[in-house]
């Protein structure tokens, strides 16, 4: 499935409560199975799996491979602060 930008989506992600609700459902759902696939497809045989923020299936794959496993953060925004 391939996500087509609209003026509505454009709306809708403007407004607080509903923009990480679709971001989430639209863009990072969809694709979970197939990022899962081609992860644990990367990482049979590591002994290590580092990953960014936004894969969501890195501690999926980590659990079902036995492996350890750490989040990578590369933005400054993205760290929570008090």
């Amino acid at each position: 499935m391939e996500f087509q930008f609209t003026a509505r989506w454009a709306t809708k992600t403007a407004l607080p409560r509903t923009s990480l609700n679709l971001f989430v459902r639209k863009l990072i759902l969809p694709q979970l199975e197939d990022t899962y696939d081609d992860l644990f497809a990367a990482a049979t045989g590591c002994d290590l799996l580092l990953a960014g923020e936004l894969v969501h299936a890195a501690p999926l794959v980590a659990e079902k491979l036995g492996l350890r496993w750490g989040p990578t953060i590369l933005s400054p925004c993205s760290f929570l602060c008090a």
